[in-house]
């Protein structure tokens, strides 16, 4: 999660700068400190009183508001394959649908940050395997809910929204779906809602749409074909020789000793039976 309501993150205020000591502070609301809200204050820190009247060039600043924050905005979260590469800003491309935490991902909360998150979802849960939330990591429902049924996490998250934690990885070894589908129009209202709803217009020939994207960009659809011969199952019979040659969309393939027929399988799924090559392009194994 990127954005935070710290006191001393400058984006968080109107001037983008943190007020100084000459500066008068208000946080919106009818109160200059709202009933509802509080400050997390870091260790050693603290207010003092100041009197404004001895500087006459005191300047307002106006603390933002956190209750645009959504869960499903796609600008709002970094993905990352380890702690390591999240560390050292090594973010992945991911369609606009999974920048959004999936159901077998780790959200983190960075610890020692405020924040505040409209959890609302078209779905009855949120899945997720875990989330880490002010340095404290629940893996479990049942501690979750105890945590959400405090003052803080009353401030944190509001929305209808419910979180369901399995700490369970992805038991596909060639991916899982990410699960959010059901929340694409809203995930893409949120990315678009500082433009009117409207896409970016592509700055090239023929933009594609990839499948989980709200927008055209410009790149390049690689579509592959991929025929595999199954061992020991199939309506056909094996071909009498050991080594037979198979043309799929003008790439010549040839098969290994006692695999069946070719069939057209999805990419990603792993057949370790069967040997392949494709002349050109090395050897293929499962």
């Amino acid at each position: 999660w990127i954005p935070n309501t710290n006191f001393e993150h400058i984006s968080n205020w109107d001037q983008d700068r943190v007020p100084c000591a000459r500066d008068v502070i208000l946080f919106d609301s009818n109160e200059y400190m709202p009933l509802n809200g509080e400050f997390i204050m870091a260790p050693g820190a603290g207010f003092a009183a100041f009197d404004g009247s001895s500087n006459p060039g005191c300047e307002t600043a106006t603390f933002s508001t956190a209750q645009n924050y959504q869960w499903y905005d796609p600008t709002l979260w970094h993905g990352a394959t380890s702690l390591e590469n999240l560390d050292q800003e090594k973010y992945i491309f991911s369609v606009d649908e999974e920048r959004v935490p999936c159901q077998y991902d780790d959200v983190i909360f960075p610890p020692e940050t405020s924040f505040r998150v409209n959890i609302a979802s078209s779905e009855q849960m949120i899945q997720l395997r875990s989330i880490s939330i002010m340095g404290q990591k629940f893996t479990s429902d049942n501690r979750l809910e105890e945590y959400m049924q405090s003052p803080s996490a009353q401030l944190q998250f509001h929305g209808q929204g419910t979180f369901r934690l399995s700490n369970v990885r992805c038991p596909d070894k060639s991916g899982c779906e990410c699960g959010n589908t059901a929340d694409h129009d809203r995930i893409c209202a949120a990315l678009l809602q500082n433009s009117g709803n409207q896409c970016p217009v592509a700055t090239c020939k023929d933009p594609l749409k990839p499948v989980g994207h709200c927008c055209e960009i410009c790149g390049e659809c690689l579509r592959t074909m991929l025929a595999l011969w199954l061992r020991n199952g199939g309506e056909h019979q094996p071909p009498e020789s050991n080594l037979t040659r198979f043309d799929v969309g003008g790439n010549l393939y040839q098969k290994k000793e006692d695999c069946q027929a070719p069939r057209e399988l999805p990419i990603g799924r792993v057949y370790p039976s069967c040997k392949f090559w494709t002349s050109g392009s090395g050897s293929l194994d499962k």
